[in-house]
């Protein structure tokens, strides 16, 4: 765990690693846009070996990126932190994703998402003609 302070409030976070791109998690949401967007600089900044941060809901399952994108690694490391890194299941919600993730962590300790996307391939891949 790692503290740094924005605007007179203590800020606590954690980096993992889900597999080649490092990611900061940020315990606790209650952050204003500017703050966020403070508290990515910062950790950034300081971090130069992480891609890109996250803040975790301390009142329900929640991953909310700096940038408001969806990112399945952080999904990955967000789903570890609420197991305690113990085997399990959660439903958590993401920022860009408008349903709700189902994600665990197996007996062997490897974690995974599943959702939904609602879409074909046809309408997700671009074709060239």
């Amino acid at each position: 765990m790692k503290t740094m302070k924005i605007n007179q409030k203590e800020v606590t976070y954690k980096i993992l690693n889900p597999g080649g791109n490092q990611t900061a998690l940020v315990l606790g949401n209650e952050y204003t846009k500017e703050e966020r967007q403070q508290i990515n600089a910062s950790i950034l900044n300081e971090n130069p070996e992480v891609e890109q941060v996250g803040f975790l809901a301390t009142t329900k399952k929640r991953l909310e990126m700096a940038g408001g994108e969806f990112c399945v690694n952080a999904t990955r490391c967000a789903i570890w932190q609420y197991l305690a890194g113990q085997p399990g299941e959660i439903e958590l919600e993401v920022s860009g994703f408008s349903g709700k993730i189902l994600g665990g962590i197996t007996p062997e300790k490897e974690v995974y998402a599943e959702m939904q996307i609602g879409q074909t391939m046809e309408n997700l891949i671009e074709t060239k003609r």
